[in-house]
């Protein structure tokens, strides 16, 4: 049975009872969908088609500003190129919600996303078929009030920088994508209680001369819906403050693979002390919250370079930054090792050792399991296999399965031994 995910990695079958279709309308800011075509005059049929049964659900998304439901009727089976249709607020073209070809003569329910505007819509529904030639259409359903919404859009503030103060502000209507905004905008300075705040909206911290300001904005749905972007804004110097005397350039250490751990080499600021701050970067776009010296690299880097910025602070002096080169890009995390080997003798009662070299990289935990005639046989989980009756006349190997976070799983298999 095929498997489709869906949003919060529920995952429903594609049967006659259940079909996942996110579709296009007409709409701002989507891609355009093909309206219904328009309908001839109303066709005396032996076949009339009922309205369907619609009801919605708000736990599910998808990224676009969309309407989710489920319909559910029972289609004639002699009908063709069926299909349910939408309409927004009592005007404009029927929108094809999502094909039911095929599900004719069973009373089945097809889950769907409407496409719409983020916000409240009135909604009606319709079953549209092809009989002996000419298409015919269910009556609609009653207009009912939903809202749409989709998953929050990407969304970072700006930020202006005065003197000592530093003004954020946003506006972040379009990145909300229907989500209610009472409650739901929050900003945080400094790692202090978020603040509630208007969708648009602005605020300026009077941080001083030479401070470092990280600011929270925190949007979307809230809970498991909720979204932040951080930003770290410095203030300049004060006037008349000195430079630093040697600031290096920062090297990185330690090797650029998922799993692995890289650190920040600085050299020596002067005049001592010099207080450093760290920033890690993705090409080039801040990683959030990587702001130690070390980094453990993460999937998301995968296919990018990664570069550290320094900055390093004192009293009565100017701010300096630097940033090391790039690593190498991340590759796409593998792990690495040979075919296994068995020895022993093959007689039943003796014993088979497998041996496998060094995986990699780093710590890689092993699983063992022995087989027979490609069969996997029970209880057969360590390195060792004592052979037994029901191994005579059959072929033995050792298949060893590497585990790593991050990391996909990979199988090695020995090559098979005949037993005696």
């Amino acid at each position: 049975m095929l498997m489709l995910p869906t949003r919060r990695r529920r995952r429903l079958p594609l049967t006659a009872l259940g079909l996942v279709i996110a579709v296009g309308a007409s709409l701002v800011g989507t891609s355009p969908a093909t309206a219904a075509a328009p309908q001839p005059a109303a066709v005396q049929a032996a076949i009339t088609l009922p309205a369907p049964l619609v009801t919605y659900e708000t736990a599910y998304f998808i990224d676009e500003s969309s309407v989710h439901l489920f319909v559910t009727t029972q289609l004639d089976p002699s009908i063709e190129e069926a299909r349910y249709e939408y309409q927004l607020d009592q005007t404009g073209p029927w929108l094809t919600l999502v094909d039911v070809t095929g599900y004719q003569g069973e009373f089945s329910t097809t889950e769907a996303y409407a496409l719409a505007p983020p916000g409240d819509h009135l909604i009606s529904l319709r079953t549209s078929a092809v009989v002996d030639g000419t298409r015919i259409v269910s009556p609609g359903t009653e207009p009912t009030l939903v809202n749409a919404r989709g998953w929050a859009k990407d969304y970072t503030p700006a930020y202006v920088i005065d003197g000592p103060d530093v003004t954020f502000s946003w506006d972040a209507r379009d990145a909300q994508n229907g989500w209610p905004t009472e409650y739901n905008i929050l900003y945080s300075i400094n790692g202090a209680e978020p603040v509630p705040a208007s969708v648009v909206d602005s605020v300026t911290v009077p941080a001083g001369y030479g401070q470092t300001v990280d600011f929270t904005f925190y949007y979307g749905g809230g809970a498991d819906f909720q979204r932040y972007t951080e930003l770290t804004v410095h203030t300049p110097a004060a006037p008349g403050s000195l430079p630093l005397t040697s600031t290096p350039l920062p090297s990185i250490t330690g090797r650029a693979l998922v799993g692995e751990t890289l650190a920040a080499r600085t050299g020596t600021w002067q005049p001592a002390p010099v207080a450093l701050t760290y920033q890690w970067f993705s090409d080039g776009k801040p990683i959030q919250r990587a702001t130690q010296p070390t980094l453990r690299v993460s999937r998301f880097e995968v296919g990018t370079r990664i570069t550290v910025e320094v900055r390093g602070t004192r009293t009565g002096y100017t701010a300096g930054t630097r940033t090391s080169g790039p690593t190498p890009r991340v590759p796409k995390p593998a792990l690495t090792s040979r075919t296994p080997t068995v020895t022993g003798i093959g007689t039943v009662g003796r014993t088979l050792t497998v041996h496998t070299s060094a995986w990699g990289p780093g710590d890689v935990k092993l699983y063992y399991n022995w087989t027979r005639d490609g069969e996997y046989i029970l209880d057969a989980y360590g390195s060792t296999y004592t052979l037994t009756e029901a191994d005579r006349g059959h072929t033995i190997a050792a298949v060893i399965t590497g585990e790593k976070f991050e990391y996909p799983f990979a199988i090695r298999t020995s090559a098979g031994r005949p037993i005696r």
